[in-house]
């Protein structure tokens, strides 16, 4: 049940991401495109990819960690 949510996790994070990705591409490539400087492009592609890459990294390894099993509690130690 972990792997399975922290992969619908990474998944559903790349698929926002794409979306917005590709909203802001149609925006910069479209009617826009001389709304920004040339030589943004470059950096513009480079922080999608970078984003592409560690964003939904990020969120799955969150979803992991919560996900943990806790150990049961040990009588022998107090508050438990």
């Amino acid at each position: 049940m972990r792997v399975l949510l922290t992969g619908l996790a990474f998944v559903l994070t790349l698929a926002v991401l794409l979306a917005g990705a590709a909203s802001l591409t149609s925006f910069s490539a479209g009617p826009h495109a001389s709304a920004l400087p040339a030589w943004l492009d470059a950096v513009l592609c480079t922080a999608l990819w970078f984003a592409a890459i560690a964003l939904p990294t990020w969120i799955a390894t969150r979803v992991w960690s919560r996900l943990q099993p806790t150990p049961p509690a040990d009588p022998a130690l107090p508050g438990s």
